[in-house]
């Protein structure tokens, strides 16, 4: 959306070649440090819940940076925000909804998410192009998106649960169960079955401790890597 808005915030700021072009890759470099953020810090440490609820906070504070900036420097940091965040969900997101789904419907469930972004993806182009024929809406555009990841925040922490998995990972095996029943595994999993996959859950991450990173680059793992 913003490549259909760009001639307008060019005029706004008085952008020269190189500024445009930052403009967009300040995103992009964004997102790789939010992958970098993940896989130094958050990856395990914190929930997923935690990590969504976080993410979509710093979609808003990008969206709303973008929308009220007065000069260059503050769109592009904006942007960065926005990379960082879209660099965590990309990461967070297929993870979280594969530990919460039934084994049956994981892959079509992860399939899901992936198509929803290929398909957002030029609707929001058109839509922001379409109506840029019109108005200037490149402000209007960025503030109504934080608005959006404010509500989508909000529906993560009244109603998105921990995963099972993750909830084991920190030894909350009770809650585990309970986000099961609440998930409607139940008619799926019997309840011997479901303690037996806590159980499994447990003991891959007490073999999971003794793993190195350079365990990685092993012969085993060679065919995979």
């Amino acid at each position: 959306s913003t490549a259909a808005t760009l001639s307008r915030i060019k005029q706004r700021f008085g952008l020269s070649p190189v500024q445009t072009e930052y403009i967009g890759a300040s995103t992009s470099l964004g997102a790789i440090l939010g992958l970098l953020i993940i896989v130094a810090f958050g990856g395990t440490r914190c929930s997923r819940k935690t990590l969504l609820l976080t993410d979509s906070i710093a979609y808003v504070a990008g969206f709303v940076m973008v929308g009220v900036a007065t000069n260059y420097t503050v769109f592009v940091a904006g942007r960065t925000i926005l990379g960082i965040a879209h660099g965590v969900s990309t990461m967070i997101v297929p993870v979280y909804v594969g530990e919460i789904s039934p084994k049956e419907y994981r892959g079509l469930f992860i399939t899901f998410n992936t198509a929803a972004l290929n398909l957002g993806l030029p609707l929001g182009f058109g839509l922001a192009m379409g109506l840029d024929s019109y108005v200037d809406i490149s402000r209007w555009l960025f503030i109504i998106s934080g608005v959006l990841s404010l509500a989508f925040a909000s529906l993560v922490a009244r109603f998105v649960p921990n995963s099972p998995r993750d909830l084991v990972y920190h030894g909350r095996l009770e809650k585990a169960q309970e986000v099961i029943k609440k998930l409607s595994y139940p008619d799926t999993l019997t309840q011997y079955e479901m303690v037996q996959e806590i159980n499994a859950l447990v003991k891959v991450f007490e073999e999971n401790k003794k793993a190195r990173f350079k365990d990685l680059f092993t012969a085993g793992n060679a065919k995979a890597l």
